[in-house]
């Protein structure tokens, strides 16, 4: 059985390009703002497709994920180990509920930042398994600042496709 999760974003990223239009233009030395239009249309398609292809959203957003951990065929476990959240890197932890239940990070979680997971801590600080009733999370993850080799893809992307351009 698998774990079910619905995200609902609370605060919409700015913008979902991974790389300014300046970037892209100086990778192309053009110096005027004659092909601004063409330019801010790839750059918007090629960041969409990236995001697409990797099956993430890199821009920082506020978010809310309600979790269902999937129930065991067994009474005696069920639950899940790890709550896997929708998006990472994660900025910071608004709040956890866990069947209602307000939960403090450091005593009774910690976050895997770098990849979205969490993990209970019981009264000990000790890991332990999460139980199968349903976890609500809100929390700020992505990139405040796109990573270089993101934007470097994403720009090799605009110039091929402007490179391109007319061409047959």
């Amino acid at each position: 059985m698998s774990t079910t999760r619905i995200t609902t974003v609370k605060t919409a990223a700015t913008s979902y390009d991974l790389t300014t239009l300046d970037v892209v233009k100086a990778e192309l030395d053009i110096a005027n703002n004659e092909s601004d239009t063409f330019l801010g249309r790839y750059l918007s398609w090629a960041s969409a497709a990236l995001s697409v292809e990797c099956d993430r959203v890199f821009a920082a957003e506020t978010v809310e994920d309600k979790i269902w951990p999937a129930r065991a065929l067994s009474p005696i476990a069920s639950g899940v180990e790890v709550l896997q959240l929708s998006r990472f890197p994660v900025i910071s932890v608004a709040s956890l509920t866990d069947d209602g239940t307000v939960l403090t990070e450091g005593t009774d979680f910690v976050v895997d930042v770098m990849c979205g997971q969490v993990r209970r801590l019981d009264s000990g600080g000790r890991l332990v398994g999460w139980g199968s009733a349903p976890k609500v999370v809100e929390y700020e993850a992505g990139y405040e600042d796109i990573p270089g080799d993101l934007q470097d893809a994403v720009t090799r992307m605009v110039r091929n496709r402007f490179r391109s351009k007319g061409r047959d």
